[in-house]
């Protein structure tokens, strides 16, 4: 693939379904040995598609969801906006970034994330963030080539009758 084919545009309605496709692939390849196998093989698609619906069809101008595509198709997404947690003022957060599995270490991730900073930046924030999955390390090792740094905050939450630890990234614009 050439970076030149790589088109970057923002979400429409019309790419709903491969952005949940994309989602639960990447869920499903990504955290394969990391969450439990019956938790990732029962990922609703539909349920998925109902919620990127919703995201889709209520645009709000700090709230931003880009594609990647190549000759039309949909191959990796990031969703991002302002930072969730009130004690993170003046500065955005990344909620979701994925890659086709079969096409990542291409530069697709990387164009992606670097629409989140121009972005961020453009609205006037200082820093973002985001969370990963502590046992992801490829994906810990990407930000980091990418100037992110852990902030050495974590967090718990579950996720059906399990649950998962996070570690917040940041990155100063």
């Amino acid at each position: 693939m050439n970076n030149e084919s790589l088109e970057i545009r923002d979400l429409e309605i019309s790419d709903v379904e491969s952005v949940a496709e994309i989602r639960i692939r990447g869920w499903q390849n990504t955290y394969a040995d990391q969450m439990p196998d019956d938790y990732l093989k029962n990922l609703s698609l539909e349920k998925t598609i109902l919620r990127w619906r919703e995201v889709l069809s209520n645009p709000v101008r700090d709230r931003k969801a880009v594609g990647a595509f190549i000759s039309g198709k949909l191959i990796g997404y990031i969703s991002m906006g302002p930072n969730r947690s009130e004690d993170e003022i003046n500065s955005g957060e990344i909620f979701a970034i994925y890659v086709e599995p079969d096409l990542q270490k291409m530069g697709i991730g990387t164009r992606l994330i670097n629409t989140s900073t121009e972005f961020f930046a453009s609205l006037g924030y200082s820093y973002a963030t985001l969370w990963v999955l502590h046992t992801n390390v490829q994906a810990m090792s990407f930000y980091e080539r990418k100037g992110w740094s852990a902030s050495g905050k974590r967090k718990t939450e579950s996720l059906g009758n399990f649950e998962i630890s996070e570690i917040q990234y940041t990155r100063y614009l």
